[in-house]
């Protein structure tokens, strides 16, 4: 339509007729995000009681040296959104719990930490950080 006609305003008036149409609010596809609520994320109550954590990378240098630290660990504290990002040489298990450990130190063991279900955060050795309590202490999203 825009090849053929055109005025300053055309892509609002399309929006707003196609916004009003019947046949176009009938035919229209569904989708799974219209299903989905969105919902904010609960904060914290207290400092370092619930953690968000994840894994980035591999980085690589464009300069053709391989760098020596290709993954990152990224936790966000949910009540003062402070992060921690930390350096890893790979992705496995024991990396990621011995990085756990050093943030443990500084800040004392959470209450929970988020995750998704990545394998490192799902392993045994994993699960041996989880504390026993009623809800758990790793939820993973």
């Amino acid at each position: 339509m825009k090849f053929t006609f055109y005025w300053p305003i055309l892509h609002d008036d399309c929006g707003e007729y196609v916004g009003t149409c019947h046949v176009c609010h009938v035919k229209k596809r569904k989708t799974r995000r219209n299903e989905i609520p969105i919902t904010p994320v609960q904060r914290s109550d207290r400092l370092f009681e619930h953690f968000f954590a994840d894994c980035a990378g591999p980085f690589t240098s464009g300069e053709g040296t391989k760098p020596k630290y290709n993954y990152a660990f990224i936790a966000v504290d949910s009540f003062s959104r402070f992060l921690f990002c930390v350096p890893l040489k790979s992705l496995h298990t024991k990396a990621v719990c011995e990085v756990l450990l050093s943030i443990w130190q500084f800040t004392g063991v959470c209450s929970h930490l988020s995750t998704d279900l990545a394998s490192n955060f799902v392993s045994k050795l994993t699960q041996h950080f989880e504390l026993k309590k009623d809800d758990g202490l790793f939820s993973h999203i």
